[in-house]
């Protein structure tokens, strides 16, 4: 059952998505948070139900990377991007963020948050966590690819040619440098 609310969890997202482009219903704008809630909520439910009773090296360094992933993610999808524009000023046309992580991939979350289902996955190694890390992950590359081809292009102006310029997934040699020039460049304003 707590597999399921993940499942449900990134439908919710995807129709949060598909409402901003398309039909702008107040109501179903708070998807996204009730989806994100649900993912959250049966991802640490997992973690607590499955808590092995004896912790040994192994499990710790593969949690701890978990968490550090986990951290990762929390960074690309709430504070690698202005707050603002990506989450509350949806309806306006907005311009892509083009710096840091976002200018070696994409979608940078995607990455960690494979790698934190990877690491939960190898720390535990049990059917719960494997769901999550092939199911969680599927579901989420579709919901990058709907946002990808269906919502970032209506939602950025710039879009389609960032695209030209920034990989989908896995950052190239050249992307990585331009992340990380960019990444000083922001931090020495600082």
């Amino acid at each position: 059952m707590l597999n399921v609310c993940g499942v449900i969890a990134f439908f919710l997202m995807y129709i949060c998505d598909l409402n901003l482009i398309y039909l702008g219903n107040k109501i179903l704008k708070t998807f996204f948070s009730i989806g994100a809630f649900l993912l959250i909520t049966a991802t640490v439910a997992n973690i607590v139900l499955y808590f092995p009773q004896q912790i040994d090296r192994f499990f710790m360094i593969f949690f701890s990377l978990s968490f550090i992933s986990f951290i990762g993610l929390i960074y690309a999808l709430f504070f690698a991007l202005k707050f603002d524009d990506a989450y509350k000023n949806v309806e306006t046309k907005q311009v892509c963020i083009k710096t840091g992580l976002y200018a070696m991939c994409r979608h940078p979350g995607v990455i960690m948050m494979f790698l934190m289902y990877l690491f939960l996955y190898i720390a535990y190694q049990n059917h719960a966590m494997l769901f999550m890390f092939i199911v969680y992950n599927a579901l989420n590359i579709i919901y990058v690819i709907l946002q990808d081809i269906v919502i970032f292009p209506k939602q950025f102006v710039d879009y389609n040619e960032y695209k030209k310029t920034v990989p989908f997934l896995i950052p190239s040699i050249k992307s990585i440098r331009n992340g990380l020039k960019t990444l000083r460049r922001c931090t020495n304003e600082i």
